[in-house]
């Protein structure tokens, strides 16, 4: 018959090897919380883009360039861009990747039904010298101003904008048949661009927005 202190034995035995497993078990749920995990890759066709147009808008106090393109939701569920998981970036020409632009902005809200097409704009804030050397190309007659009567055409402008007494828009093509994006500085400058692309941190969305205005300003 087992005496009480072969029963304490056993009991201890019992103990120690719940002990050892439950700390073994405590020891692999820690290891696989810590260690290292891989992102899922980037789905680059949920959101499909095409370029539509792009117009530079002279008509409020702050000038921009304004990219438009349509987006297909080639996805089952709806798709919405809130700023917070979506980051913007410029895409440089020649394969050398992306670039952070604080001047690049997107809609604050922008929604995109399942299996639908919507129209997304990319705004790029122009700098001042942006804009003086856009006038110089534009308007002989800017171009030839001194620096201060430039500054206050400009000011002018942008005080006009803020009363609402100055709505002009420069599309591709103006009424003259003028194409600014094949004016000097803006055939420069968007040359410097070869498209922009929007991660989506969240959903894992690698949304491509091409160049097309470099096409688009040879017709």
């Amino acid at each position: 018959m087992p005496t009480l202190k072969n029963n304490i034995l056993i009991a201890a035995g019992l103990g120690g090897g719940f002990a050892v497993i439950l700390a073994a078990v405590a020891g692999t749920w820690v290891w696989y919380e810590v260690r290292p995990h891989k992102d899922p890759g980037w789905n680059s066709t949920a959101i499909k883009a095409t370029f539509k147009d792009v117009v530079i808008t002279t008509s409020t106090p702050n000038w921009k360039l304004t990219f438009s393109y349509i987006l297909e939701n080639t996805t089952n569920s709806d798709y919405s861009i809130d700023g917070a998981s979506q980051v913007i970036m410029a895409t440089l020409p020649g394969g050398k990747g992306f670039e952070p632009d604080e001047t690049l902005s997107l809609p604050s809200s922008f929604y995109i039904p399942a299996k639908q097409k919507v129209v997304l704009s990319v705004f790029h804030a122009l700098s001042s010298s942006e804009r003086r050397q856009f006038l110089s190309n534009w308007d002989p007659d800017f171009k030839g101003l001194s620096r201060q009567g430039q500054d206050q055409v400009i000011e002018l402008l942008q005080q006009k904008a803020k009363e609402g007494e100055y709505t002009d828009v420069f599309s591709e093509r103006d009424k003259d048949g003028r194409n600014f994006s094949s004016s000097s500085y803006m055939n420069l400058r968007l040359r410097e661009l070869d498209g922009f692309v929007v991660f989506d941190k969240t959903r894992r969305y690698k949304i491509v927005l091409p160049n097309g205005w470099l096409d688009a300003s040879k017709k």
